[in-house]
């Protein structure tokens, strides 16, 4: 498996926390992962980074922002290229999943869900195909959920 990795902190661009760290390990050693290579990208950092944070600091949890703006529609804004069979208003890279304290939790829930499975292990030839990553968390504690998870995946 050809991994490109950076490490905690600062490599470049790129900069992930702790727990953002963890929960990218944690999806790349997943035993049910089928991608050959990750590329852990700055700019999609960013925008997970971000939007978890905009859903902690907004109180919402969606795929669509309380603006109407898409997680395609994110990605795209952010000058990062999507192929064009991707709908600008739809969702063909993002995971989120809010609540869970814990990367071991987000991780097992995420992978409970079919769709998520899909997207997160690369089961499929559409989602196989996308081995560009970034990863967000975000925790505010008066918020409905407190912790908020973004996986980002393009190709």
């Amino acid at each position: 498996m050809e991994i490109f990795y950076f490490p905690l902190v600062h490599h470049g661009d790129i900069t992930l926390s702790q727990e953002e760290m963890d929960f990218f390990e944690a999806i790349k050693y997943n035993d049910n992962q089928n991608r050959m290579k990750f590329i852990v990208n700055a700019t999609l950092n960013d925008v997970a980074h971000d939007y978890a944070c905009q859903m902690a600091n907004e109180n919402f949890f969606s795929h669509t922002d309380p603006s109407g703006i898409t997680s395609n529609q994110r990605v795209i804004n952010s000058g990062h290229t999507l192929p064009s069979h991707y709908e600008v208003k739809g969702n063909n890279v993002e995971s989120i999943a809010a609540g869970y304290s814990t990367v071991a939790s987000v991780v097992q829930g995420l992978f409970e869900s079919p769709e998520h499975f899909k997207h997160l292990s690369g089961s499929n030839d559409f989602f196989l195909e996308q081995i560009q990553i970034g990863v967000g968390y975000c925790f505010k504690d008066d918020s409905n959920f407190g912790h908020y998870w973004v996986f980002l995946s393009t190709p």
